[in-house]
């Protein structure tokens, strides 16, 4: 059953960042130091595409601006404060910092107008909107409004050329795994080249070599998926019986499009695990919780709520005749992803759980780990740092001849923020008892 409790999650959902796999040094915390009026730090903001929304006026700037963590972007609107008007600003400040607002006047002529000038430094990578309204303070009308969308990154496209890459990636491990193919993506939020890899190894298809903008430093993403048979009883493989097809499940609204999913590739320093175990009492069946949504599978009769406003999708698993189901669900506009997965297992305790997952997790990659308990059945929890400035928590739970994987990745800024969301989803875990004693 190797890789499937670990390595399946992360195959999956990755890419949330994602599209994001792939090793980023850790964002360092913005300071607030203004930024010289004197000498502005970006480039121009780029043409306007404006249309006229009735009353106010809207002006949409469709282009995303490209904005690296830790850089500044400079704003420039015209404004005219004699006539008591000046623009308001709304923006999410955990994404972006506004380091400086200024006016500046075209000339000295009473009643001329001029220019708010409005400079950003990117704090998180992220991507949102930055909403600039035109009005007096005292009055509800609205003259104007402009809108942007940042993307905060964790590197630039220009700092580093593909042949440069691939002349990093032709001194590293990678070249001594296979050749180097010619087809090659650059992942703007991560600050990484990929590059294809030919190279083979069992249950790997799809190798990449994996340039990090900001180290220099290349490795390989094997990008492994799917379980070797059992060895000492190859007759019982595969299993007489065909898998459970996955349901067609429930849709919540527009369905998001495919994402390129890679998967992680650890790399940080042991923390010791809390000695303390965790036993936590499971959410009833029913009427979901206020602010979160209910996924149930009849078929494989399991069900846990999900934060409303996520978006849900079905992954298409190409390989892994063990996988039963697998459903995906990305918060909008963060990197936040969750995927659970349902797969059938030969494991039956959770010490076989946890040697599965050290054995696909680099030595030192698990950062926290403890066994709890929901609705009297136990299961496996851990963190770990993927790469770095990704957090991932994974719980498994054993029921019936299957694991049921439940695992969140997201920034490691926002890994805090969504301690309880997470803990919720695993509270809420209820696998029917048919299931639980169904062989799969």
């Amino acid at each position: 059953m190797r890789k499937t409790l670990i390595g399946m999650a992360a195959v999956i959902f990755i890419g949330g960042l994602a599209a994001a796999a792939c090793s980023v040094p850790p964002a360092e915390e913005p300071t607030s130091t203004p930024v010289p009026a004197e000498e502005p730090t970006s480039t121009p903001a780029p043409a306007l595409e404006s249309s006229d929304v009735g009353s106010p006026e809207v002006v949409v700037h469709e282009m995303p601006i490209d904005l690296p963590v830790g850089e500044t972007y400079e704003i420039t609107l015209d404004s005219n404060p004699t006539t008591g008007y000046g623009w308001q600003v709304e923006y999410n400040d955990g994404d972006l910092e506004l380091v400086e607002q200024r006016y500046e006047p075209d000339s000295d002529l009473v009643g001329a107008g001029g220019k708010e000038v409005f400079v950003f430094r990117g704090r998180t990578v992220s991507n949102g909107d930055v909403v600039f309204t035109y009005k007096r303070s005292w009055e509800d009308e609205v003259l104007k409004t402009e809108r942007y969308t940042f993307d905060v990154l964790a590197g630039r496209f220009d700092e580093m050329s593909l042949s440069e890459a691939m002349a990093i990636a032709s001194e590293s491990e990678c070249a001594d795994a296979g050749p180097l193919m010619e087809n090659a993506s650059y992942n703007k939020f991560t600050g990484t080249w990929w590059i294809d890899l030919d190279a083979e190894k069992e249950f790997c298809p799809s190798p990449a070599c994996v340039v990090n903008v900001a180290t220099k430093e290349a490795e390989i993403n094997w990008m492994c998926m799917g379980v070797p048979p059992p060895k000492d009883d190859a007759t019982t493989w595969p299993p007489a019986e065909e898998p459970t097809p996955a349901p067609e499940g429930p849709v919540y609204g527009e369905q998001p499009a495919p994402i390129d999913v890679r998967p992680p590739v650890p790399e940080v320093t042991h923390v010791p695990p809390p000695p303390t175990d965790e036993v936590r009492t499971p959410t009833p069946p029913g009427a979901a919780t206020l602010g979160y949504a209910q996924f149930y599978d009849p078929q494989l009769g399991y069900r846990f709520e999900y934060p409303e406003d996520w978006q849900m999708q079905r992954p298409e698993v190409v390989d892994g005749d063990d996988v039963r189901s697998v459903v995906m669900f990305a918060e909008p506009g963060t990197p936040t992803t969750l995927v659970v997965i349902v797969a059938s297992t030969v494991l039956e305790t959770l010490e076989e759980v946890k040697q599965e997952i050290k054995e696909a997790v680099r030595e030192g990659a698990i950062l926290e780990e403890r066994e709890i308990a929901v609705g009297g059945r136990e299961g496996y929890e851990l963190a770990y740092k993927p790469f770095p400035a990704v957090m991932m928590r994974q719980a498994v739970f054993l029921a019936g001849g299957s694991s049921y994987t439940l695992a969140c990745s997201t920034s490691e800024v926002l890994h805090d923020e969504l301690a309880d969301t997470f803990d919720h989803i695993v509270n809420s875990l209820i696998i029917d008892e048919i299931a639980a004693h169904s062989d799969g």
